[in-house]
């Protein structure tokens, strides 16, 4: 066998790698550097010791020096202190040459999935953010709540005429701001309990819808919702000065505003699109902040949120997908979708996807296994997001509900 000393070098670097004992993992777990250029894929092969006394070997692809190592991996056992060793070692059919790395696996115990339902809400829930201060807030309409993770419920009615919908909770949890279709976006002090609204401008060609988040440059930015006029519109709102802009996509492109909205991987702002407006087709859109432009892509989506895998994962009428940044649809799970198709779409802290759906709570690994875990309160579920507590919290009906991934 040739040593790297004469061969053209093979350097391997693992990624990073987390799982839940009894549940598949997979995806990329390394990426490969081959001095040999003309190296093809099949000449390489990647061996991999899991550290819990089984062995794979992963598939490779790519090409002229640059590939990527793919597999599938289930820890049937959880290992000491929930950490797993794993080598992963390359070796060229061609040269002989080889590289390996050495790589941690982070394994959580074995999923409970303990629904616990806190009920109590006057009013039902909408969306729901978790904050800084190791709480949930949540929207009810005419009211902001907060629950602690020991499930401890508080809710503030808002000024008359307020309505609260899509919600943000600020880096110091000081200030929860939301959105209102009553045309306004609204703050609410987490402390004095005070709220307010500013009035979104007449000249904007449609109303703020659920969808708002924080942006990359300290802004708000919002998702307009649909209307003959809408062509996919998004809002920003700065709250240091009150300003207003608004973004509309080109006449060609069409669209018809989206309820959700999200910074993708590459920093720019994410949101599907159905195309409602005349001559506008469904899609996936992506606003670049660099330059205020956008690129729909041909692929339609009802939610979306950012991966544990740093993919754009969407959900559509007939199951959930994955997303590139540069628009490629990279797999699509089919689903049995209820008629309301999904309600809530997030990262769990297990590094898989979590949605909701008509009375359940659902579990999407990256590699595609569903597990759908029933609710049995009426109404549920809605909104969901990742808890301080490292527990997916979600709205449900007149209650909140947690599971324990």
């Amino acid at each position: 066998m040739c040593s790297n000393a004469c061969c053209p070098q093979i350097v391997v670097t693992g990624g990073t790698l987390f799982a839940t004992q009894g549940v598949e993992m997979g995806g990329t777990i390394a990426t490969v550097a081959d001095a040999n250029t003309a190296e093809v894929a099949s000449a390489l092969t990647a061996f991999i010791d899991w550290g819990d006394g089984t062995t794979s070997f992963g598939n490779i692809s790519g090409s002229s020096g640059s590939f990527t190592v793919t597999t599938k991996h289930t820890y049937t056992t959880y290992p000491a202190g929930g950490k797993s060793t794993v080598s992963i070692t390359v070796t060229s059919g061609t040269t002989n040459a080889s590289g390996v790395s050495t790589v941690t696996a982070t394994v959580r115990p074995a999923s409970t999935a303990t629904i616990t339902e806190f009920t109590g809400l006057t009013l039902a829930a909408n969306s729901i953010a978790a904050g800084s201060d190791g709480n949930l807030w949540f929207s009810e309409i005419t009211k902001i709540g907060v629950i602690t993770t020991a499930g401890a419920v508080s809710e503030f009615l808002l000024s008359q005429g307020m309505n609260a919908y899509g919600l943000v909770v600020d880096a110091t949890s000081r200030t929860v701001w939301f959105t209102d279709y009553g045309n306004a976006i609204g703050w609410f002090d987490t402390m004095t309990h005070y709220s307010g609204e500013y009035a979104v401008p007449d000249t904007f060609v449609a109303r703020p819808s659920a969808g708002i988040t924080w942006g990359p440059d300290g802004n708000l930015w919002f998702a307009e919702s649909a209307g003959m006029n809408a062509r996919g519109p998004l809002g920003r709102f700065t709250p240091g000065t009150r300003a207003f802009a608004e973004f509309l996509q080109p006449v060609s492109a069409g669209g018809s505003g989206a309820n959700t909205v999200v910074v993708g991987p590459d920093g720019n702002l994410w949101f599907p699109d159905t195309g409602g407006y005349i001559g506008g087709t469904p899609g996936i859109s992506r606003f670049t902040l660099s330059n205020s432009s956008f690129t729909k892509f041909p692929v339609s989506g009802i939610l979306i949120a950012v991966g544990p895998d740093g993919r754009l994962w969407f959900s559509d009428s007939t199951g959930v997908g994955r997303l590139a940044t540069d628009g490629t649809l990279l797999s699509h799970f089919s689903i049995a979708m209820p008629p309301s198709g999904l309600n809530g779409i997030t990262a769990g802290p297990d590094h898989n996807i979590w949605f909701s759906e008509t009375n359940k709570v659902a579990r999407l690994t990256t590699t595609g296994a569903l597990t759908e875990f029933p609710v049995a309160t009426a109404n549920c579920c809605g909104a969901l997001v990742t808890g301080p507590d490292s527990n997916i919290w979600f709205a449900d009906g007149t209650a909140i509900g947690r599971i324990q991934p």
